[in-house]
């Protein structure tokens, strides 16, 4: 009986030393997620979007007083930094370890990494449009050989 007893004991402080321990990494990972979001710009462009979701909202009851959005807008504001380091860091979690985080998250400090997450909006907004422009010479091509080919007329 002690002996089973013993081994009980010995089980529970193995596991709460292994869900500590998991727990503090988790926490840890966390910690650095935040960093890395901050560092680039992901939070910064998160929270310019949530006026933009409110806005379809405002328009679609206009009898909703401007203090009551602005309410909401705070609110929202204030969880985009802890929410979406909380969801996001799972995902970062199955595909780099805290050390392969940490070292982004170096380059994102460096100034380097600084110019690139401040141009990176605008990088995209171009690379959208030729993407746009790209795509629309495509179809123009598809549809001069199909008509070549009299498959259109």
């Amino acid at each position: 009986m002690k002996h089973s007893s013993m081994k009980t004991i010995l089980f529970a402080v193995f596991a709460f030393i292994s869900v500590t321990t998991m727990a503090q990494s988790v926490d840890s990972y966390s910690q650095v997620m935040k960093k890395y979001l901050i560092a680039t710009n992901t939070l910064k462009n998160m929270q310019t979007m949530v006026p933009q979701m409110l806005k379809p909202f405002q328009t679609q009851s206009p009898n909703i007083p401007k203090e009551f959005w602005d309410s909401v807008n705070e609110e929202l504001l204030n969880d985009v930094v802890n929410q979406m380091t909380e969801m996001l860091t799972p995902i970062y979690q199955k595909y780099l370890t805290q050390k392969e985080l940490e070292d982004v998250l170096a380059f994102y400090e460096s100034p380097a990494g600084k110019k690139i997450s401040d141009v990176t909006p605008k990088i995209t907004s171009e690379a959208i449009q030729v993407g746009q422009n790209w795509g629309a010479s495509i179809v123009t091509k598809i549809q001069a050989r199909m008509k070549e080919k009299g498959y259109t007329k």
